[in-house]
Protein backbone atom coordinates (compact mmCIF):
# COMPACT_ATOMS: atom_id res chain seq x y z
CA UNK A 1 0.00 0.00 0.00
CA UNK A 2 2.55 2.69 0.85
CA UNK A 3 5.07 1.84 -2.28
CA UNK A 4 1.09 2.37 -4.41
CA UNK A 5 0.86 5.73 -2.37
CA UNK A 6 4.26 6.63 -2.92
CA UNK A 7 3.83 5.81 -6.87
CA UNK A 8 0.31 8.28 -6.91
CA UNK A 9 2.08 10.70 -5.12
CA UNK A 10 5.09 10.91 -7.42
CA UNK A 11 2.65 10.99 -10.53
CA UNK A 12 0.68 13.45 -9.03
CA UNK A 13 3.53 15.64 -8.69
CA UNK A 14 4.26 15.83 -12.30
CA UNK A 15 1.16 16.78 -13.44
CA UNK A 16 0.15 19.46 -10.68
CA UNK A 17 4.18 21.08 -10.60
CA UNK A 18 2.35 24.28 -9.13
CA UNK A 19 0.44 22.92 -6.47
CA UNK A 20 1.38 24.08 -2.43
CA UNK A 21 -0.08 24.43 0.79
CA UNK A 22 -3.32 26.46 1.30
CA UNK A 23 -1.80 28.53 4.39
CA UNK A 24 -0.55 31.89 4.77
CA UNK A 25 0.29 31.33 8.25
CA UNK A 26 2.74 28.99 9.49
CA UNK A 27 1.90 25.96 12.02
CA UNK A 28 3.93 25.20 15.18
CA UNK A 29 4.94 22.03 15.08
CA UNK A 30 8.08 19.41 17.30
CA UNK A 31 9.54 17.36 15.94
CA UNK A 32 13.01 15.12 16.58
CA UNK A 33 15.56 14.98 13.44
CA UNK A 34 17.56 12.12 12.88
CA UNK A 35 20.58 13.17 14.81
CA UNK A 36 17.95 13.12 18.05
CA UNK A 37 17.67 16.79 18.07
CA UNK A 38 14.50 18.50 18.79
CA UNK A 39 13.44 21.20 16.48
CA UNK A 40 10.42 23.31 17.92
CA UNK A 41 9.08 25.78 15.35
CA UNK A 42 8.34 28.74 17.20
CA UNK A 43 11.19 28.98 19.10
CA UNK A 44 13.47 29.49 15.93
CA UNK A 45 10.88 31.99 14.75
CA UNK A 46 10.28 33.60 17.65
CA UNK A 47 13.23 33.31 20.30
CA UNK A 48 15.75 33.17 17.43
CA UNK A 49 14.18 35.00 14.97
CA UNK A 50 14.96 32.74 11.90
CA UNK A 51 13.47 32.18 8.96
CA UNK A 52 12.51 28.82 8.16
CA UNK A 53 12.69 26.85 4.72
CA UNK A 54 10.76 23.38 4.67
CA UNK A 55 11.38 20.64 2.31
CA UNK A 56 8.71 18.31 2.15
CA UNK A 57 9.63 14.83 0.63
CA UNK A 58 9.66 11.27 0.44
CA UNK A 59 12.44 9.04 0.05
CA UNK A 60 11.22 7.68 -3.62
CA UNK A 61 10.22 10.94 -5.03
CA UNK A 62 12.51 11.17 -7.61
CA UNK A 63 12.04 14.95 -8.10
CA UNK A 64 12.67 15.49 -4.27
CA UNK A 65 15.97 13.34 -5.32
CA UNK A 66 16.90 16.09 -7.94
CA UNK A 67 16.51 19.03 -5.48
CA UNK A 68 18.79 17.80 -2.52
CA UNK A 69 21.84 18.84 -4.24
CA UNK A 70 20.40 22.57 -4.58
CA UNK A 71 19.01 23.29 -1.15
CA UNK A 72 22.22 21.89 0.48
CA UNK A 73 24.18 24.22 -1.39
CA UNK A 74 21.85 27.15 -0.40
CA UNK A 75 22.29 25.66 2.94
CA UNK A 76 25.76 26.13 3.16
CA UNK A 77 25.62 29.35 0.99
CA UNK A 78 23.25 30.93 4.48
CA UNK A 79 25.78 29.58 6.62
CA UNK A 80 24.31 26.34 8.09
CA UNK A 81 21.54 27.39 9.82
CA UNK A 82 23.29 29.11 12.07
CA UNK A 83 22.52 32.47 11.21
CA UNK A 84 19.21 33.77 9.26
CA UNK A 85 17.74 30.54 8.06
CA UNK A 86 17.32 27.27 9.21
CA UNK A 87 16.43 24.72 6.45
CA UNK A 88 14.71 21.31 7.83
CA UNK A 89 14.05 18.10 5.24
CA UNK A 90 10.45 17.24 6.53
CA UNK A 91 9.53 13.03 5.15
CA UNK A 92 6.19 11.85 5.08
CA UNK A 93 5.70 8.37 5.42
CA UNK A 94 9.22 6.94 6.17
CA UNK A 95 11.40 5.73 8.83
CA UNK A 96 14.47 7.13 10.47
CA UNK A 97 16.44 4.08 8.63
CA UNK A 98 14.96 4.55 5.06
CA UNK A 99 15.91 8.87 5.70
CA UNK A 100 19.44 8.05 6.97
CA UNK A 101 20.02 6.04 3.38
CA UNK A 102 18.71 8.58 1.11
CA UNK A 103 20.46 11.51 3.31
CA UNK A 104 23.47 9.33 2.65
CA UNK A 105 23.26 8.49 -0.94
CA UNK A 106 21.69 11.87 -2.22
CA UNK A 107 24.06 14.14 0.28
CA UNK A 108 21.51 15.83 2.73
CA UNK A 109 23.48 18.24 4.63
CA UNK A 110 20.69 19.99 6.32
CA UNK A 111 18.42 18.88 9.16
CA UNK A 112 16.15 15.85 8.45
CA UNK A 113 13.20 14.64 10.10
CA UNK A 114 11.52 11.11 9.45
CA UNK A 115 7.85 10.84 8.70
CA UNK A 116 7.23 8.19 10.83
CA UNK A 117 9.72 8.21 14.25
CA UNK A 118 10.61 12.03 13.88
CA UNK A 119 7.11 13.06 13.52
CA UNK A 120 7.29 14.40 9.98
CA UNK A 121 3.99 13.24 8.63
CA UNK A 122 1.82 14.82 10.82
CA UNK A 123 3.50 17.72 9.85
CA UNK A 124 3.00 17.41 6.51
CA UNK A 125 -0.45 15.97 7.08
CA UNK A 126 -0.63 19.97 8.83
CA UNK A 127 0.17 22.03 6.36
CA UNK A 128 -1.94 20.15 3.54
CA UNK A 129 1.31 19.08 1.33
CA UNK A 130 -0.53 17.90 -1.73
CA UNK A 131 2.63 17.06 -3.99
CA UNK A 132 6.02 16.19 -3.37
CA UNK A 133 8.37 17.96 -3.07
CA UNK A 134 6.93 21.33 -1.98
CA UNK A 135 9.11 23.92 -0.27
CA UNK A 136 7.55 26.25 2.08
CA UNK A 137 9.48 29.71 3.79
CA UNK A 138 8.26 30.66 6.81
CA UNK A 139 9.38 34.44 7.99
CA UNK A 140 9.83 35.33 12.10
CA UNK A 141 6.38 36.80 12.49
CA UNK A 142 5.14 33.30 11.16
CA UNK A 143 3.11 34.54 7.59
CA UNK A 144 4.92 31.89 4.73
CA UNK A 145 6.24 34.30 2.79
CA UNK A 146 6.65 31.36 -0.67
CA UNK A 147 3.84 28.52 -0.06
CA UNK A 148 5.75 26.70 -2.78
CA UNK A 149 9.16 27.17 -4.11
CA UNK A 150 9.10 24.76 -7.55
CA UNK A 151 10.78 24.39 -9.75
CA UNK A 152 14.52 24.76 -8.05
CA UNK A 153 16.80 24.38 -11.72
CA UNK A 154 19.91 25.30 -9.62
CA UNK A 155 20.93 26.98 -6.09
CA UNK A 156 21.18 30.14 -7.55
CA UNK A 157 17.75 30.49 -7.94
CA UNK A 158 16.78 29.42 -4.49
CA UNK A 159 19.66 31.85 -3.22
CA UNK A 160 18.16 34.74 -5.28
CA UNK A 161 14.72 34.16 -3.93
CA UNK A 162 16.33 33.60 -0.22
CA UNK A 163 18.18 36.39 -0.74
CA UNK A 164 14.96 38.59 -2.11
CA UNK A 165 13.76 38.72 1.50
CA UNK A 166 17.18 40.42 3.03
CA UNK A 167 18.19 36.43 4.38
CA UNK A 168 22.27 37.27 4.16
CA UNK A 169 24.81 35.17 2.56
CA UNK A 170 27.37 33.80 5.41
CA UNK A 171 29.74 31.53 6.33
CA UNK A 172 29.50 27.80 7.70
CA UNK A 173 31.74 26.84 10.87
CA UNK A 174 34.28 24.06 9.55
CA UNK A 175 32.78 20.53 9.77
CA UNK A 176 34.32 17.15 8.25
CA UNK A 177 32.39 14.68 6.99
CA UNK A 178 32.72 11.93 4.15
CA UNK A 179 31.66 8.66 3.11
CA UNK A 180 32.67 5.87 0.64
CA UNK A 181 30.71 4.70 -2.19
CA UNK A 182 32.38 1.39 -2.27
CA UNK A 183 33.46 0.40 1.13
CA UNK A 184 32.69 -3.45 1.02
CA UNK A 185 35.52 -4.68 -1.81
CA UNK A 186 37.78 -7.48 -2.77
CA UNK A 187 41.61 -6.66 -1.38
CA UNK A 188 43.67 -5.44 -4.40
CA UNK A 189 41.14 -3.48 -5.55
CA UNK A 190 40.49 0.82 -4.91
CA UNK A 191 37.98 1.88 -2.64
CA UNK A 192 36.42 6.13 -3.85
CA UNK A 193 35.89 8.75 -0.76
CA UNK A 194 33.68 11.54 -1.51
CA UNK A 195 34.36 14.91 1.18
CA UNK A 196 30.76 16.11 2.19
CA UNK A 197 32.70 18.42 4.39
CA UNK A 198 31.14 22.10 5.73
CA UNK A 199 32.47 25.37 5.56
CA UNK A 200 35.54 26.86 3.79
CA UNK A 201 37.71 24.25 3.24
CA UNK A 202 41.62 25.14 2.31
CA UNK A 203 43.02 21.73 3.19
CA UNK A 204 42.61 18.15 3.31
CA UNK A 205 44.31 15.97 5.35
CA UNK A 206 43.27 11.69 4.65
CA UNK A 207 44.67 9.44 6.64
CA UNK A 208 43.61 5.25 5.33
CA UNK A 209 44.82 2.77 7.34
CA UNK A 210 45.48 -0.43 5.58
CA UNK A 211 45.39 1.75 1.95
CA UNK A 212 47.76 3.13 -0.38
CA UNK A 213 48.56 5.97 -0.32
CA UNK A 214 48.51 5.86 2.93
CA UNK A 215 47.70 9.67 3.03
CA UNK A 216 45.81 11.60 0.21
CA UNK A 217 45.52 15.95 0.27
CA UNK A 218 42.73 15.18 -2.84
CA UNK A 219 39.35 16.18 -1.90
CA UNK A 220 37.90 12.89 -3.07
CA UNK A 221 40.74 10.35 -3.25
CA UNK A 222 40.52 6.56 -4.60
CA UNK A 223 43.14 4.46 -2.55
CA UNK A 224 44.62 0.85 -3.20
CA UNK A 225 43.84 -1.63 -0.31
CA UNK A 226 46.10 -4.16 -1.46
CA UNK A 227 45.43 -6.58 2.02
CA UNK A 228 41.85 -7.96 3.86
CA UNK A 229 40.70 -5.80 6.94
CA UNK A 230 38.43 -3.72 8.57
CA UNK A 231 40.22 -0.52 8.22
CA UNK A 232 39.80 3.32 10.00
CA UNK A 233 39.60 5.99 7.80
CA UNK A 234 40.09 9.80 9.22
CA UNK A 235 39.55 13.18 7.32
CA UNK A 236 40.88 16.96 8.75
CA UNK A 237 40.31 19.80 7.14
CA UNK A 238 41.44 23.30 7.73
CA UNK A 239 41.71 26.98 6.99
CA UNK A 240 43.26 29.88 8.33
CA UNK A 241 40.94 29.67 11.20
CA UNK A 242 40.06 26.46 12.31
CA UNK A 243 40.81 22.71 11.96
CA UNK A 244 38.51 19.73 12.39
CA UNK A 245 38.72 16.21 11.90
CA UNK A 246 35.96 13.59 11.38
CA UNK A 247 36.96 9.87 11.56
CA UNK A 248 34.90 6.76 11.09
CA UNK A 249 36.70 3.18 12.38
CA UNK A 250 36.63 0.25 10.30
CA UNK A 251 34.87 1.79 7.52
CA UNK A 252 36.53 0.24 4.75
CA UNK A 253 35.83 -3.19 4.75
CA UNK A 254 38.38 -5.44 2.26
CA UNK A 255 37.86 -9.05 1.89
CA UNK A 256 39.93 -12.11 0.30
CA UNK A 257 38.11 -12.84 -2.40
CA UNK A 258 39.88 -15.19 -4.42
CA UNK A 259 38.11 -18.48 -5.58
CA UNK A 260 34.98 -16.07 -6.24
CA UNK A 261 36.48 -13.86 -8.75
CA UNK A 262 40.14 -13.54 -9.34
CA UNK A 263 41.65 -9.88 -8.63
CA UNK A 264 44.27 -9.01 -11.30
CA UNK A 265 46.37 -5.73 -12.52
CA UNK A 266 44.57 -5.94 -15.79
CA UNK A 267 46.70 -3.91 -18.07
CA UNK A 268 44.45 -0.96 -19.31
CA UNK A 269 45.35 2.43 -20.04
CA UNK A 270 43.38 5.61 -20.05
CA UNK A 271 44.34 8.57 -21.91
CA UNK A 272 44.25 11.72 -21.61
CA UNK A 273 43.00 11.56 -17.84
CA UNK A 274 41.89 14.25 -16.80
CA UNK A 275 40.43 15.12 -20.20
CA UNK A 276 37.28 17.30 -21.19
CA UNK A 277 35.26 14.28 -21.29
CA UNK A 278 37.17 12.49 -24.31
CA UNK A 279 39.00 9.28 -23.37
CA UNK A 280 40.78 6.57 -25.30
CA UNK A 281 40.92 3.04 -23.42
CA UNK A 282 43.75 0.88 -24.49
CA UNK A 283 43.00 -3.13 -23.13
CA UNK A 284 45.36 -5.04 -24.51
CA UNK A 285 45.65 -9.31 -25.04
CA UNK A 286 41.83 -9.71 -24.34
CA UNK A 287 38.99 -11.03 -26.47
CA UNK A 288 36.28 -9.14 -24.81
CA UNK A 289 35.55 -6.86 -21.72
CA UNK A 290 33.22 -5.13 -20.44
CA UNK A 291 33.03 -1.68 -19.45
CA UNK A 292 31.41 0.78 -16.81
CA UNK A 293 31.45 3.96 -15.66
CA UNK A 294 29.60 5.01 -12.10
CA UNK A 295 28.98 8.36 -10.65
CA UNK A 296 29.86 9.28 -7.13
CA UNK A 297 26.41 8.36 -6.44
CA UNK A 298 27.20 4.59 -7.11
CA UNK A 299 24.69 4.96 -10.11
CA UNK A 300 26.24 3.09 -13.19
CA UNK A 301 25.70 5.85 -16.11
CA UNK A 302 27.23 3.71 -19.22
CA UNK A 303 27.87 0.28 -20.05
CA UNK A 304 29.46 -1.58 -23.16
CA UNK A 305 30.97 -4.59 -24.15
CA UNK A 306 34.43 -4.52 -26.72
CA UNK A 307 36.52 -6.58 -28.03
CA UNK A 308 38.62 -3.79 -29.58
CA UNK A 309 42.28 -2.88 -28.40
CA UNK A 310 41.20 0.98 -28.09
CA UNK A 311 37.81 1.88 -27.22
CA UNK A 312 36.98 5.32 -27.63
CA UNK A 313 34.97 6.84 -24.83
CA UNK A 314 32.74 9.72 -24.94
CA UNK A 315 31.61 11.52 -21.62
CA UNK A 316 30.68 15.25 -22.78
CA UNK A 317 27.42 15.05 -21.93
CA UNK A 318 28.07 14.52 -18.23
CA UNK A 319 29.12 16.99 -15.41
CA UNK A 320 32.70 17.92 -14.85
CA UNK A 321 34.03 15.55 -11.75
CA UNK A 322 35.20 12.59 -10.60
CA UNK A 323 34.03 9.25 -11.81
CA UNK A 324 34.84 5.26 -11.05
CA UNK A 325 36.00 3.31 -14.63
CA UNK A 326 34.98 -0.27 -14.34
CA UNK A 327 36.64 -3.00 -16.84
CA UNK A 328 36.32 -6.45 -16.04
CA UNK A 329 36.92 -9.90 -17.97
CA UNK A 330 35.99 -12.99 -17.26
CA UNK A 331 38.92 -13.52 -14.94
CA UNK A 332 39.68 -9.95 -14.14
CA UNK A 333 38.63 -6.71 -12.67
CA UNK A 334 40.41 -3.54 -12.85
CA UNK A 335 39.10 0.04 -11.62
CA UNK A 336 40.02 3.57 -11.27
CA UNK A 337 39.22 7.22 -11.53
CA UNK A 338 38.87 9.40 -14.25
CA UNK A 339 38.12 12.93 -14.13
CA UNK A 340 36.32 15.17 -16.69
CA UNK A 341 37.54 18.78 -15.86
Amino acid sequence: MRKYLSILLLIFSFSQINAQTNLTEAVDFEVTDLEGNQIHLFDLLDNQGKYVLIDFYFTTCVPCQGAVPKVSEAYEYFGCGEFDIEFIAMDFGNTDEQCHEFDEEFGVAYPSVSGVEGGGTAVCEAYGIPVYPTFVLIAPDHSILEQNIWPIPNAESLIETLEGYGISQNYCALEADFIAYNNDICSENYMLFHDRSLGEVSTYEWTFEGGYPPTSNEQNPMIYFPDPGNFDVSLTISNDDEETTFSQEELARVHNCMGEEEISSLEIKVSPNPSNGLFQIHCPNQENYSIKIIDLKGAIIHQYTSSDEFYSLNLTHLDKGIYLLHVSTNQYLKQQKIIIK
